[in-house]
């Protein structure tokens, strides 16, 4: 709190609604950041799998995080399938 007193004491202009604004700026540029790191971490598997037609979505891929299955060895192995020809509708990437 002696921080924030030491700050407003040191520039009567700045008020309490521009520091907010400041900090409220910095959490959205972290929360940005967080997510941007997300898409990084997949887009690799994506774009294999778009390219292949392998049909492995984005939320696909974050939801294989959240049932801990490793995307590096369920995408490949789905390109293979398809690559193969065995790209039938009841073998989808869930199944």
């Amino acid at each position: 709190m002696r921080i924030v007193q030491t700050l407003l004491a040191a520039d009567d202009q700045m008020s309490m609604g521009a520091i907010l604004a400041i900090v409220a700026i910095l959490v959205v540029l972290f929360l940005m950041l967080v997510l941007v790191g997300i898409f990084l971490s997949y887009f690799r598997w994506w774009v294999q799998s778009f390219l292949t037609g392998a049909g492995v979505t984005l939320w696909d891929l974050i939801g294989m995080t959240f049932r801990k299955v490793k995307p590096g060895v369920i995408v490949p192995s789905k390109i293979m399938a398809v690559q193969a020809g065995l790209d039938e509708p009841e073998m989808t990437t869930k199944a």
